[in-house]
Protein backbone atom coordinates (compact mmCIF):
# COMPACT_ATOMS: atom_id res chain seq x y z
CA UNK A 1 0.00 0.00 0.00
CA UNK A 2 1.37 3.36 -0.99
CA UNK A 3 1.79 5.75 1.89
CA UNK A 4 -0.04 9.04 1.50
CA UNK A 5 0.46 12.33 3.26
CA UNK A 6 -2.73 12.89 5.20
CA UNK A 7 -3.35 16.63 4.95
CA UNK A 8 -6.11 16.90 7.51
CA UNK A 9 -5.66 20.64 7.67
CA UNK A 10 -5.25 22.02 4.13
CA UNK A 11 -5.53 25.61 5.37
CA UNK A 12 -2.65 25.00 7.77
CA UNK A 13 -0.62 23.35 5.02
CA UNK A 14 -1.11 26.23 2.59
CA UNK A 15 -0.24 28.75 5.28
CA UNK A 16 2.89 26.79 6.07
CA UNK A 17 3.93 26.79 2.41
CA UNK A 18 3.27 30.53 2.02
CA UNK A 19 5.05 31.69 5.16
CA UNK A 20 8.17 33.82 5.07
CA UNK A 21 11.43 32.09 4.37
CA UNK A 22 12.13 31.00 7.92
CA UNK A 23 14.17 27.84 8.37
CA UNK A 24 11.85 24.84 8.71
CA UNK A 25 12.12 21.85 11.03
CA UNK A 26 10.54 18.49 10.15
CA UNK A 27 9.66 16.77 13.48
CA UNK A 28 8.87 13.06 13.39
CA UNK A 29 7.49 10.96 16.26
CA UNK A 30 5.91 7.53 16.42
CA UNK A 31 2.95 8.21 18.70
CA UNK A 32 -0.81 8.42 18.45
CA UNK A 33 -1.71 9.49 21.98
CA UNK A 34 -0.24 12.50 23.76
CA UNK A 35 2.53 10.89 25.82
CA UNK A 36 5.39 12.64 27.65
CA UNK A 37 7.57 13.30 24.57
CA UNK A 38 4.52 14.56 22.64
CA UNK A 39 3.68 16.97 25.45
CA UNK A 40 7.19 18.37 25.21
CA UNK A 41 6.90 18.83 21.45
CA UNK A 42 3.48 20.47 21.63
CA UNK A 43 4.62 22.73 24.45
CA UNK A 44 7.59 23.74 22.31
CA UNK A 45 5.46 24.39 19.20
CA UNK A 46 3.31 26.73 21.26
CA UNK A 47 6.38 28.93 21.66
CA UNK A 48 7.73 28.54 18.13
CA UNK A 49 6.85 32.06 16.97
CA UNK A 50 9.55 33.56 19.19
CA UNK A 51 12.24 31.20 17.85
CA UNK A 52 12.25 32.34 14.19
CA UNK A 53 11.62 28.82 12.87
CA UNK A 54 8.64 27.08 11.28
CA UNK A 55 7.76 23.51 12.21
CA UNK A 56 6.05 20.56 10.60
CA UNK A 57 4.98 17.78 13.00
CA UNK A 58 4.53 14.28 11.57
CA UNK A 59 3.54 10.91 12.96
CA UNK A 60 2.81 7.48 11.51
CA UNK A 61 -0.89 6.97 10.90
CA UNK A 62 -2.35 3.59 11.89
CA UNK A 63 -5.90 2.32 11.93
CA UNK A 64 -5.92 2.35 15.72
CA UNK A 65 -9.18 1.65 17.60
CA UNK A 66 -8.04 4.27 20.10
CA UNK A 67 -7.95 6.88 17.35
CA UNK A 68 -5.23 9.48 16.99
CA UNK A 69 -5.25 11.79 19.99
CA UNK A 70 -2.03 13.52 18.91
CA UNK A 71 -3.49 14.44 15.53
CA UNK A 72 -6.72 15.76 17.06
CA UNK A 73 -4.89 17.84 19.64
CA UNK A 74 -2.33 19.26 17.19
CA UNK A 75 -4.96 20.27 14.65
CA UNK A 76 -7.15 21.76 17.36
CA UNK A 77 -4.21 24.01 18.29
CA UNK A 78 -3.64 24.86 14.58
CA UNK A 79 -0.17 23.32 14.42
CA UNK A 80 1.19 22.14 11.07
CA UNK A 81 0.48 18.41 11.40
CA UNK A 82 0.55 15.49 8.97
CA UNK A 83 0.18 11.72 9.26
CA UNK A 84 2.22 9.35 7.13
CA UNK A 85 -0.31 6.58 6.58
CA UNK A 86 0.77 2.95 6.74
CA UNK A 87 -0.82 -0.40 5.94
CA UNK A 88 1.10 -1.95 8.85
CA UNK A 89 3.83 -0.94 11.31
CA UNK A 90 6.68 -2.23 9.12
CA UNK A 91 5.39 -0.62 5.95
CA UNK A 92 8.41 1.31 4.48
CA UNK A 93 6.38 3.61 2.22
CA UNK A 94 6.25 6.56 4.70
CA UNK A 95 9.90 7.18 3.85
CA UNK A 96 8.94 8.10 0.28
CA UNK A 97 6.04 10.24 1.48
CA UNK A 98 8.20 12.02 4.07
CA UNK A 99 10.89 12.67 1.48
CA UNK A 100 8.32 14.31 -0.82
CA UNK A 101 6.90 16.37 2.04
CA UNK A 102 10.30 17.62 3.16
CA UNK A 103 11.18 18.62 -0.41
CA UNK A 104 7.85 20.36 -1.07
CA UNK A 105 8.09 22.40 2.14
CA UNK A 106 11.85 23.05 1.89
CA UNK A 107 12.57 21.82 5.41
CA UNK A 108 16.12 22.48 6.61
CA UNK A 109 16.42 20.11 9.57
CA UNK A 110 15.01 16.71 10.48
CA UNK A 111 14.25 16.03 14.14
CA UNK A 112 13.22 12.61 15.50
CA UNK A 113 11.87 11.09 18.71
CA UNK A 114 11.96 7.32 19.32
CA UNK A 115 13.72 4.44 17.59
CA UNK A 116 11.33 4.13 14.61
CA UNK A 117 11.48 7.86 13.94
CA UNK A 118 15.28 7.76 14.34
CA UNK A 119 15.48 4.99 11.72
CA UNK A 120 13.38 6.93 9.20
CA UNK A 121 15.25 10.16 9.99
CA UNK A 122 18.60 8.48 9.34
CA UNK A 123 17.48 7.38 5.87
CA UNK A 124 15.93 10.77 5.07
CA UNK A 125 19.02 12.68 6.19
CA UNK A 126 21.18 10.55 3.88
CA UNK A 127 18.77 10.81 0.94
CA UNK A 128 18.30 14.58 1.25
CA UNK A 129 21.70 15.54 2.66
CA UNK A 130 20.06 17.33 5.60
CA UNK A 131 21.22 17.65 9.22
CA UNK A 132 19.44 15.43 11.70
CA UNK A 133 18.71 16.18 15.36
CA UNK A 134 17.76 13.16 17.48
CA UNK A 135 16.13 13.46 20.91
CA UNK A 136 16.48 10.65 23.48
CA UNK A 137 13.85 10.42 26.22
CA UNK A 138 14.97 7.21 27.93
CA UNK A 139 14.51 3.48 27.51
CA UNK A 140 12.58 0.60 29.02
CA UNK A 141 13.70 -3.03 29.28
CA UNK A 142 10.64 -5.10 30.14
CA UNK A 143 11.45 -7.98 27.77
CA UNK A 144 13.94 -9.22 25.18
CA UNK A 145 12.28 -7.57 22.17
CA UNK A 146 12.43 -4.15 23.83
CA UNK A 147 16.08 -4.73 24.74
CA UNK A 148 16.82 -5.50 21.07
CA UNK A 149 15.05 -2.28 20.05
CA UNK A 150 17.14 -0.40 22.61
CA UNK A 151 20.29 -1.74 20.94
CA UNK A 152 18.98 -0.57 17.58
CA UNK A 153 18.18 2.83 19.09
CA UNK A 154 21.71 3.15 20.48
CA UNK A 155 23.13 2.44 17.02
CA UNK A 156 20.85 5.03 15.41
CA UNK A 157 21.60 7.69 18.02
CA UNK A 158 25.29 7.41 17.17
CA UNK A 159 24.58 8.60 13.62
CA UNK A 160 22.67 11.89 14.08
CA UNK A 161 24.26 15.28 13.49
CA UNK A 162 23.26 16.37 16.99
CA UNK A 163 21.72 14.30 19.77
CA UNK A 164 19.81 15.76 22.72
CA UNK A 165 19.19 14.08 26.07
CA UNK A 166 16.39 15.21 28.37
CA UNK A 167 18.29 14.35 31.56
CA UNK A 168 21.94 14.30 32.68
CA UNK A 169 22.15 10.45 32.81
CA UNK A 170 20.75 10.14 29.28
CA UNK A 171 23.08 12.84 28.00
CA UNK A 172 26.06 11.15 29.65
CA UNK A 173 25.16 7.90 27.93
CA UNK A 174 24.79 9.64 24.57
CA UNK A 175 28.21 11.25 25.02
CA UNK A 176 29.73 7.85 25.77
CA UNK A 177 28.41 6.26 22.57
CA UNK A 178 28.76 9.27 20.24
CA UNK A 179 32.34 10.27 20.90
CA UNK A 180 33.13 13.64 19.29
CA UNK A 181 29.70 14.07 17.71
CA UNK A 182 27.76 16.94 19.26
CA UNK A 183 25.58 15.98 22.23
CA UNK A 184 23.47 18.39 24.28
CA UNK A 185 21.35 18.40 27.42
CA UNK A 186 17.93 20.08 27.35
CA UNK A 187 15.77 19.35 30.37
CA UNK A 188 12.03 18.85 30.01
CA UNK A 189 10.01 21.91 30.94
CA UNK A 190 6.56 22.42 32.39
CA UNK A 191 3.48 24.62 32.15
CA UNK A 192 -0.22 23.76 32.05
CA UNK A 193 -0.41 23.52 28.26
CA UNK A 194 -2.34 20.40 27.30
CA UNK A 195 -3.07 19.34 30.90
CA UNK A 196 -6.84 19.27 30.79
CA UNK A 197 -9.51 18.97 33.45
CA UNK A 198 -13.20 19.48 34.14
CA UNK A 199 -12.97 20.50 37.78
CA UNK A 200 -13.99 17.06 39.06
CA UNK A 201 -11.34 16.61 41.76
CA UNK A 202 -13.93 16.57 44.57
CA UNK A 203 -15.97 13.96 42.71
CA UNK A 204 -12.83 11.83 42.29
CA UNK A 205 -12.12 11.86 46.02
CA UNK A 206 -15.76 11.08 46.77
CA UNK A 207 -15.77 8.18 44.29
CA UNK A 208 -12.83 6.57 46.07
CA UNK A 209 -14.22 7.37 49.54
CA UNK A 210 -11.21 9.53 50.41
CA UNK A 211 -12.28 12.11 52.96
CA UNK A 212 -10.05 14.96 54.12
CA UNK A 213 -8.30 12.71 56.65
CA UNK A 214 -7.51 9.96 54.13
CA UNK A 215 -4.19 10.09 52.27
CA UNK A 216 -5.01 9.77 48.56
CA UNK A 217 -1.97 8.57 46.62
CA UNK A 218 -1.56 8.82 42.85
CA UNK A 219 0.70 6.70 40.68
CA UNK A 220 0.40 7.83 37.08
CA UNK A 221 2.07 6.16 34.11
CA UNK A 222 2.25 3.14 31.84
CA UNK A 223 1.71 -0.13 33.68
CA UNK A 224 5.01 -1.77 32.76
CA UNK A 225 7.78 -3.47 34.70
CA UNK A 226 10.26 -0.59 34.67
CA UNK A 227 7.66 1.76 36.19
CA UNK A 228 7.75 -0.34 39.36
CA UNK A 229 4.08 -0.21 40.36
CA UNK A 230 4.43 -3.60 42.04
CA UNK A 231 6.79 -2.05 44.62
CA UNK A 232 4.19 0.56 45.47
CA UNK A 233 1.51 -2.12 45.88
CA UNK A 234 3.84 -4.16 48.12
CA UNK A 235 4.68 -1.03 50.11
CA UNK A 236 0.99 -0.24 50.60
CA UNK A 237 0.48 -3.81 51.76
CA UNK A 238 3.09 -3.18 54.45
CA UNK A 239 1.38 0.09 55.38
CA UNK A 240 -1.94 -1.71 55.75
CA UNK A 241 -0.46 -4.39 57.98
CA UNK A 242 0.86 -1.64 60.24
CA UNK A 243 -2.61 -0.15 60.55
CA UNK A 244 -2.33 2.89 58.26
CA UNK A 245 -5.25 4.05 56.15
CA UNK A 246 -4.89 5.19 52.54
CA UNK A 247 -6.41 5.12 49.08
CA UNK A 248 -4.36 4.85 45.88
CA UNK A 249 -5.14 5.44 42.21
CA UNK A 250 -3.11 3.72 39.48
CA UNK A 251 -3.70 5.70 36.31
CA UNK A 252 -2.55 4.13 33.05
CA UNK A 253 -2.64 1.03 30.89
CA UNK A 254 0.06 -1.48 30.03
CA UNK A 255 1.30 -5.08 29.90
CA UNK A 256 1.64 -5.46 33.68
CA UNK A 257 -2.00 -4.69 34.48
CA UNK A 258 -3.14 -8.30 34.95
CA UNK A 259 -0.21 -9.13 37.25
CA UNK A 260 -0.66 -5.93 39.23
CA UNK A 261 -4.37 -6.58 39.71
CA UNK A 262 -3.54 -10.10 40.89
CA UNK A 263 -1.05 -8.70 43.41
CA UNK A 264 -3.65 -6.27 44.75
CA UNK A 265 -6.08 -9.17 45.22
CA UNK A 266 -3.42 -11.34 46.87
CA UNK A 267 -2.69 -8.62 49.43
CA UNK A 268 -6.39 -7.92 50.01
CA UNK A 269 -6.14 -4.28 48.90
CA UNK A 270 -9.08 -4.19 46.46
CA UNK A 271 -10.87 -1.64 48.65
CA UNK A 272 -7.87 0.71 48.68
CA UNK A 273 -6.06 0.49 45.32
CA UNK A 274 -7.97 1.33 42.15
CA UNK A 275 -7.06 0.92 38.48
CA UNK A 276 -8.42 3.83 36.44
CA UNK A 277 -7.00 3.12 32.99
CA UNK A 278 -6.07 6.06 30.77
CA UNK A 279 -7.45 9.55 31.35
CA UNK A 280 -6.91 12.81 29.49
CA UNK A 281 -8.23 14.83 32.47
CA UNK A 282 -4.96 14.86 34.36
CA UNK A 283 -5.50 18.25 35.98
CA UNK A 284 -8.43 16.82 37.95
CA UNK A 285 -6.37 13.90 39.25
CA UNK A 286 -3.50 16.17 40.31
CA UNK A 287 -5.99 18.37 42.14
CA UNK A 288 -7.54 15.32 43.81
CA UNK A 289 -4.49 13.51 45.19
CA UNK A 290 -2.42 14.40 48.26
CA UNK A 291 0.76 12.64 47.19
CA UNK A 292 2.32 11.38 43.96
CA UNK A 293 4.46 8.24 44.10
CA UNK A 294 6.92 7.33 41.32
CA UNK A 295 8.30 3.84 42.15
CA UNK A 296 10.20 3.48 38.85
CA UNK A 297 13.31 1.41 38.29
CA UNK A 298 14.27 3.58 35.32
CA UNK A 299 13.41 7.11 34.22
CA UNK A 300 14.77 10.01 32.24
CA UNK A 301 13.10 13.12 33.61
CA UNK A 302 9.45 12.14 34.29
CA UNK A 303 6.90 14.60 32.95
CA UNK A 304 4.47 13.36 35.57
CA UNK A 305 6.84 14.60 38.29
CA UNK A 306 7.05 18.06 36.72
CA UNK A 307 3.29 18.18 36.24
CA UNK A 308 2.61 17.21 39.84
CA UNK A 309 5.01 19.88 41.09
CA UNK A 310 3.33 22.44 38.83
CA UNK A 311 0.05 21.71 40.62
CA UNK A 312 1.79 21.79 44.03
CA UNK A 313 1.52 18.05 44.62
CA UNK A 314 4.40 16.64 46.72
CA UNK A 315 6.07 13.46 45.48
CA UNK A 316 7.94 10.42 46.74
CA UNK A 317 10.09 9.03 43.96
CA UNK A 318 12.73 6.40 43.34
CA UNK A 319 16.14 8.02 43.07
CA UNK A 320 16.56 7.31 39.36
CA UNK A 321 17.37 9.28 36.22
CA UNK A 322 17.14 13.03 36.67
CA UNK A 323 14.57 12.96 39.46
CA UNK A 324 17.09 14.74 41.69
CA UNK A 325 16.90 17.68 39.31
CA UNK A 326 13.34 18.22 40.61
CA UNK A 327 13.30 16.72 44.10
CA UNK A 328 15.84 18.33 46.36
CA UNK A 329 16.19 20.84 49.15
CA UNK A 330 12.92 19.80 50.79
CA UNK A 331 10.83 19.62 47.58
CA UNK A 332 9.90 15.96 48.09
CA UNK A 333 11.32 12.62 49.13
CA UNK A 334 13.69 10.15 47.45
CA UNK A 335 13.84 6.41 48.10
CA UNK A 336 16.00 3.55 46.90
CA UNK A 337 14.53 2.04 43.70
CA UNK A 338 13.04 -1.43 43.95
CA UNK A 339 12.75 -1.38 47.76
CA UNK A 340 9.18 -1.76 49.00
CA UNK A 341 10.21 -1.46 52.66
CA UNK A 342 11.93 1.89 52.11
CA UNK A 343 8.93 3.16 50.16
CA UNK A 344 6.50 1.99 52.87
CA UNK A 345 8.59 3.69 55.54
CA UNK A 346 8.55 6.99 53.64
CA UNK A 347 4.80 6.84 52.97
CA UNK A 348 4.19 6.25 56.69
CA UNK A 349 6.46 9.21 57.57
CA UNK A 350 4.44 11.45 55.25
CA UNK A 351 1.13 10.09 56.56
CA UNK A 352 2.07 10.71 60.19
CA UNK A 353 3.54 14.17 59.58
CA UNK A 354 0.94 16.11 57.63
CA UNK A 355 2.66 19.40 58.54
CA UNK A 356 5.68 18.26 56.52
CA UNK A 357 3.41 17.33 53.62
CA UNK A 358 1.80 20.77 53.70
CA UNK A 359 5.19 22.49 53.90
CA UNK A 360 6.40 20.74 50.75
CA UNK A 361 3.11 21.45 49.00
CA UNK A 362 3.50 25.17 49.59
CA UNK A 363 6.88 25.45 47.90
CA UNK A 364 7.20 22.64 45.36
CA UNK A 365 5.64 24.61 42.49
CA UNK A 366 7.87 27.65 43.07
CA UNK A 367 10.96 25.45 42.87
CA UNK A 368 10.40 24.66 39.17
CA UNK A 369 11.43 28.02 37.75
CA UNK A 370 13.52 29.17 36.03
CA UNK A 371 15.15 25.73 35.68
CA UNK A 372 12.18 24.11 33.92
CA UNK A 373 10.96 27.16 32.02
CA UNK A 374 9.39 26.28 28.60
CA UNK A 375 10.61 29.51 27.00
CA UNK A 376 14.20 28.76 28.00
CA UNK A 377 13.83 25.22 26.63
CA UNK A 378 12.53 26.60 23.32
CA UNK A 379 15.47 29.01 23.09
CA UNK A 380 17.94 26.15 23.60
CA UNK A 381 16.37 24.12 20.79
CA UNK A 382 16.43 27.16 18.50
CA UNK A 383 20.11 27.77 19.31
CA UNK A 384 20.92 24.19 18.31
CA UNK A 385 18.98 24.59 15.06
CA UNK A 386 20.82 27.82 14.18
CA UNK A 387 24.22 26.36 15.01
CA UNK A 388 23.51 23.17 13.05
CA UNK A 389 22.33 25.01 9.95
CA UNK A 390 25.26 27.42 10.00
CA UNK A 391 27.74 24.56 10.51
CA UNK A 392 26.29 22.60 7.59
CA UNK A 393 26.43 25.68 5.33
CA UNK A 394 30.05 26.32 6.26
CA UNK A 395 30.97 22.69 5.62
CA UNK A 396 29.29 22.74 2.19
CA UNK A 397 31.17 25.93 1.22
CA UNK A 398 34.48 24.40 2.19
Amino acid sequence: MTSLINRENDVSYKAFMMKSEKPKVFILIDANHVNGPCKGILQFLKRSESCNFDYLLCNFGYNSPAGDQLKDFALEKCFNFFSLTQSHRLDPSPITAARALIRSTSCNIIQSHGYKSHFVALILSKMLNLPWVSVAHGWTSEHLWVKLLNSLDSFLLRQSTVSIGVSPPITQYLTSIRGARRTELILNAIDDFGIEGLGTSKEIRKRFKADSKTLLIGCFGRLSAEKGQKFLIQALGLCRRRGYNFKAILLGKGPEEIRLRALVSKLGLQDSIFFEGYSSLMRDYYDAIDLLVIPSLSEGLPNVLLEAAYFNVPAISSDVGAVREVIGEGNGWLVKPGCSKALAKKIIEVETNRDSLQSVKEKVGRSLYPKFCPDERARKFAAIYHHTISTVKTTKKV
